[in-house]
């Protein structure tokens, strides 16, 4: 189990740094610079250790987490006794919007990654 367990944050820290570089790449290219610099790294957990490096073809999985719209107002919502929150209201109100989880899928897109797909929510 331990081993699973540090093998899965291996994966988590070499997906992460991954696409940290891409994006820092995207952003050096769209804004003309021809070097990037990424202003923070990926902290290792005490034990972990990086065991090489993946070629540039290797192909990563990630996922983009959007933010929800009106967090004050969600969070006043659920400071109350209340009937649950209906999905339209939900969609109406707080998930993105269908042009920001567009947007988003845009500029991944542009940035070269490959089969990008929204969540039927949008916040994926």
């Amino acid at each position: 189990m331990f081993m699973l367990r540090n093998l899965r944050k291996k994966t988590l820290a070499l997906a992460v740094i991954g696409a940290t570089g891409v994006m820092g790449a995207a952003l050096a290219a769209s804004s003309g610079n021809s070097l990037a610099t990424v202003s923070r790294g990926t902290q290792l957990a005490s034990g972990d250790a990086v065991s090489g490096t993946l070629s540039l073809s290797h192909p990563i999985h990630v996922t983009v987490a959007m933010k929800l719209r009106n967090p004050s107002q969600l969070e006043a919502y659920n400071a109350q006794p209340h009937q649950p929150m209906s999905k339209s209201q939900l969609a109406a109100n707080h998930l993105p919007t269908s042009a920001q989880a567009q947007a988003v899928a845009n500029y991944l897109k542009g940035a070269g990654f490959t089969n990008v797909s929204i969540s039927s929510n949008r916040m994926l």
